[in-house]
């Protein structure tokens, strides 16, 4: 009993800061069940379509027009809550909480615990977690924000750790860490189609991880037992990669056993998405930011290509798809993908992902033979990926008021919705979902459910209307601390004012490089949907850009949450006197 009295009164920080945070992930798990996702849209190919996918036992049965359209993470996730016994409402609380922890471990190491536990509540209500779009609509894009939290705070903590000097304890952190990464890179690349960029950000946590535990290598004696444990680190550098590519590797397989088709998915991978990106590119002075296939662009495609030429009713069935209202609107952003599973599937020829492909591939060589010969001619647009419309120098000026009012939504969060759930009303298939989720997700059908509904409805929303507040209050406080001390620092280090030191320089680079994905991604979503609120009310495009989003705004957030423990380095006495 003495030696455990002397422990706590040695400890007794960290046990009341333990207290503290285990207290609000309490609260943060309850508010989830007020401020409760729910079926809220009914879309066939959106919140309708993950449930389906979650079915793995019908999903992979028999394959429709409506399989491989998109990835499998969400659907997935799905199912947790009939594994485990939880509510999806708790699991979606607890998300937050391991998104808060996952923050806390790297501001921690390079800030200490203070400044950590400040991360960790201000991840842990997060104004992104209450919001209607990103927290109430049943839909893969609730989950976003955690999973980059998650993500980039174990990627932060890894690059600490491997320019850290190293010991027992680190060595061991590491490699937990570098486990950890591993199972939650594949679910994270997984969760939407356009995560292609993590790849470049996986590969240069990578190059910084592996010269970090170089460099220690290099600075201490070497003995045997050293040499082979920063061997074993450098291998587990490594492991995240290497379960990207068995995961990607069993999901191919798995859709080669049940779809014969090995690919993700038949929208943005394999020869249709190829065909797409080939359109996309061919030369035409009806390209616009809304419209990113124009028909003139299509009709060369058709007539460059002998199969599609032979296939009159396909030609018929993508100009008059009801995705324009049989022709009479022009093919919006990237609906292309969707006309076109849309009109193959109409063949009886063509029913099956495998016969796509191997159509379409038949396609693409003529297309291909078509641009080498001069037949096609390449658009002279910029283009962001393959898989997105091109854009002139104007255009892309155009991403600039949607970039600046999506960033300045993140500071006062002005425009964050906090009304009550309405979602949508039962339907009787339905109902087994909501037993897989262990909640309900409609609109009750008797009187005392209905009430029920409505009073934790009313309480979730004034539990977010509080939530934005106070966050409109304090996140501009800390965006101008946190760009005031990094650049401050940067002259005081610059002016050898403060002795740099491994942990300060990844600090610092971490706090531009998390600001340049973000500002990066944000573009991108805005490239990618700006065709939705073109011509559009402010309302919509904030509606959109908040949307789709989020992510965005978790990376900026770290980014702060690492930025202002800096100042700091401003006001310490050391400094102070050198200044």
């Amino acid at each position: 009993m003495k030696g455990l009295y002397q422990w706590t009164k040695k400890n007794r920080v960290v046990l009341i800061i333990f207290v503290i945070m285990t207290v609000l992930a309490a609260l943060r798990v309850l508010a989830a069940h007020f401020r409760s996702p729910v079926y809220l849209v009914n879309g066939i190919l959106d919140e309708r379509l993950m449930f389906r996918y979650s079915d793995f036992s019908v999903y992979f049965a028999q394959e429709n027009q409506n399989s491989l359209l998109k990835y499998m993470s969400f659907p997935w996730l799905l199912n947790v809550p009939s594994w485990t016994g939880l509510s999806f409402n708790s699991i979606y609380g607890l998300s937050w909480v391991l998104a808060a922890l996952a923050i806390w471990l790297p501001v921690k190491r390079c800030a200490g615990k203070y400044w950590a536990l400040l991360a960790y509540i201000f991840v842990l209500f997060a104004p992104q977690g209450f919001d209607l779009r990103t927290c109430v609509h049943l839909y893969r894009n609730i989950i976003i924000a955690q999973s980059f939290y998650i993500l980039f705070g174990l990627m932060a903590d890894l690059l600490l750790i491997a320019w850290e000097k190293n010991t027992k304890k680190n060595s061991i952190t590491f490699i937990l860490l570098q486990i950890t990464l591993a199972l939650v890179f594949p679910f994270v690349y997984f969760i939407k189609e356009d995560s292609f960029w993590m790849m470049p950000v996986l590969y240069l946590l990578m190059a910084g991880l592996i010269a970090g535990i170089i460099v220690n290598l290099i600075k201490v004696k070497k003995t045997p037992k050293k040499i082979i444990i920063s061997v074993g680190l450098l291998l587990m550098c490594f492991l995240p990669y290497c379960s990207y590519r068995i995961a990607g590797q069993t999901y191919k397989q798995a859709n080669q056993k049940y779809f014969n088709y090995a690919e993700y998915t038949l929208r943005t991978n394999g020869e249709l998405a190829d065909f797409i990106n080939k359109v996309y590119s061919i030369e035409s002075n009806n390209r616009s930011i809304k419209v990113w296939a124009p028909y003139d662009a299509l009709e060369k495609a058709f007539d460059a290509s002998e199969t599609l030429t032979n296939h009159p009713g396909l030609k018929d069935a993508v100009f008059h798809s009801p995705w324009t209202k049989e022709g009479a609107e022009e093919i919006k952003g990237d609906f292309l993908s969707w006309v076109m599973v849309t009109a193959l599937t109409k063949d009886e020829n063509l029913k099956t992902a495998a016969n796509i492909n191997a159509f379409m591939k038949d396609v693409n060589l003529e297309l291909e033979d078509a641009f080498e010969k001069g037949i096609l001619k390449k658009d002279d647009r910029i283009q962001l990926t393959k898989s997105a419309g091109g854009r002139t120098w104007e255009e892309v000026g155009e991403l600039f008021e949607p970039l600046i009012a999506f960033f300045a939504q993140s500071l006062t969060f002005n425009d964050f919705s906090s009304a009550p759930v309405y979602p949508v009303k039962f339907t009787p298939d339905l109902e087994n979902y909501e037993m897989k989720l262990g909640q309900p997700l409609t609109y009750p059908t008797d009187e005392k459910g209905v009430e029920e509904m409505e009073r934790k409805a009313s309480i979730g929303a004034k539990i977010a209307k509080i939530d934005y507040k106070i966050y409109h209050y304090i996140t501009p406080v800390l965006f101008v601390v946190g760009v005031i001390s990094w650049f401050v620092v940067l002259i005081l280090t610059i002016c050898k004012k403060i002795k740099t030191d491994p942990k300060l320089a990844i600090q610092m680079t971490l706090v531009f490089v998390l600001c340049g994905i973000s500002v990066g991604y944000v573009i991108g979503i805005v490239w990618f949907s700006q065709f939705l609120f073109v011509n559009r009310e402010f309302a919509r495009m904030i509606d959109i850009l908040l949307y789709y989003g989020s992510g965005g705004s978790a990376l900026f957030y770290m980014a702060i949450l690492m930025a202002v423990p800096l100042v700091e380095k401003i006001y310490s006495k050391k400094t102070i006197e050198k200044v």
